[in-house]
């Protein structure tokens, strides 16, 4: 059985989902607006509790990493990276 969408309701922005021979059951709402009551605390327990992140996350962090991975990738070659414009 293909999966199915059960409902959309507009004005809220929310939708359900199902596929019930793989048993994945999925709902898309908007946690992080104010008016999703305990929103913060739902991202909080999936981001956290589920997913298992440690929230060490940090900008200089992710810098090193990646020039990391492209050296790695890269080796002793020259290499030009540049931001990309999109519009």
């Amino acid at each position: 059985m293909a999966s199915r969408l059960l409902h959309i309701l507009i004005p809220v922005r929310q939708a359900t989902i199902e596929n019930e021979d793989k048993k994945l059951y999925g709902i898309q709402f908007h946690p992080e607006v104010n008016h999703t009551e305990n929103g913060v605390a739902m991202l909080r327990n999936f981001l956290y509790n589920v997913c298992g992140f440690t929230g060490d996350w940090s900008m200089e962090n992710y810098v090193k990493t990646a020039i990391a991975d492209i050296r790695a990738k890269v080796g002793d070659k020259k290499v030009l990276l540049a931001p990309v414009r999109r519009s």
